[in-house]
């Protein structure tokens, strides 16, 4: 139902933007073809022509049977027609039928919600006042402090009242405050230890650099004290 209403809405206003069209070409055929008794008045043409926008063209009881005072124009006419009032709004109704059913899809959920909120405001209007007055609570009083036969018998069995369960709340408040207190406190903890490992790091980094420069230089200096050793001795040759 909600779909057929829908579907009928959005038909219904693009009908009224469409029906001029329905009149210009209904005028234009009756300008035309008013020797055809479908087409002899104008309010037999707009007929027609609304008729015709759904498929029921009859070419050849038209353009076949009958005598065209104005040929060329008759033809250019029908060609522009069948453009412009069958095929495209077929399509576009296609289309805007989709998007509204898509639409309803969507919010099938609160529409049904809200139907059944109109159903059940539509009943109770119905009952009886009196009815209404029983079975409808406006008001209620809620005391939570006050003495009750249960609750005295639970402070006698348990020693439960109402200074118990608050203690009992304050001292769970405060628990959770105390762990939430120890997070914080590894947190910061892991946070100082992951300092000192990079620092460790960056010193690892640099003691490595000056071991490597070492070992070049100590290289270097066994490359020159074997050439002069080896010079000496050609020497002394």
């Amino acid at each position: 139902v909600v779909m057929f209403t829908n579907v009928l809405s959005t038909f219904c206003q693009f009908f009224m933007v469409f029906f001029l069209f329905i009149v210009a070409f209904a005028l234009t055929f009756f300008a035309l073809l008013q020797n055809q008794a479908p087409f002899d008045t104008p309010w037999k043409a707009i007929m027609k022509t609304t008729v015709m926008m759904v498929g029921e063209i009859e070419y050849d009881s038209i353009f076949t049977e009958n005598v065209l005072p104005y040929e060329t124009s008759s033809y250019i006419l029908m060609a522009l027609f069948i453009v412009l009032m069958t095929i495209i709004p077929s399509n576009l109704l296609v289309g805007l039928a989709v998007d509204d059913i898509k639409e309803v899809l969507e919010q099938a959920e609160l529409k049904r919600l809200g139907m059944q909120v109109k159903l059940v405001l539509t009943v109770e209007t119905m009952l009886p006042t009196w009815v209404r007055r029983q079975v409808i609570v406006q008001k209620r009083t809620v005391k939570p402090n006050k003495k009750t036969k249960l609750a005295i018998l639970l402070r006698r069995m348990f020693g439960i009242n109402v200074h118990t369960v608050q203690h009992k709340g304050q001292d769970e408040k405060y628990t959770v405050e105390k762990v939430y207190e120890h997070q914080e406190a590894m947190e910061r903890m892991l946070r100082h230890l992951e300092e000192r490992m990079n620092i460790l790091t960056q010193q690892g980094h640099r003691l490595e650099k000056a071991l490597n420069a070492l070992s070049h230089r100590l290289d270097d200096d066994s490359d020159g004290r074997s050439r002069s050793a080896r010079t000496s001795l050609s020497n002394d040759l």
